[in-house]
């Protein structure tokens, strides 16, 4: 994998992790949003096994293949 294809990982994975701060943070504490918002971000992008399927590869596949067909790298 290309330094610029972990980047968007990054950029992908802080968009998660912001998405589930927001949608977190009007029911519990900051910390917690805040915390839930990182494990979130992190189990997608340590693992790229982001939705807790039995079968990862697939969806890694399509991910990748969408990468393919977007990113010029």
């Amino acid at each position: 994998m290309s330094v610029a294809r972990q980047m968007v990982e990054v950029v992908v994975a802080s968009v998660l992790a912001i998405a589930g701060i927001l949608l977190i943070a009007p029911v519990a504490s900051a910390s917690l949003a805040q915390t839930v918002g990182i494990i979130i971000a992190c189990g997608y992008y340590f693992s790229r096994y982001p939705w807790g399927s039995r079968q990862p590869d697939p969806i890694n596949d399509r991910i990748d293949a969408l990468y393919d067909r977007i990113l010029p790298f």
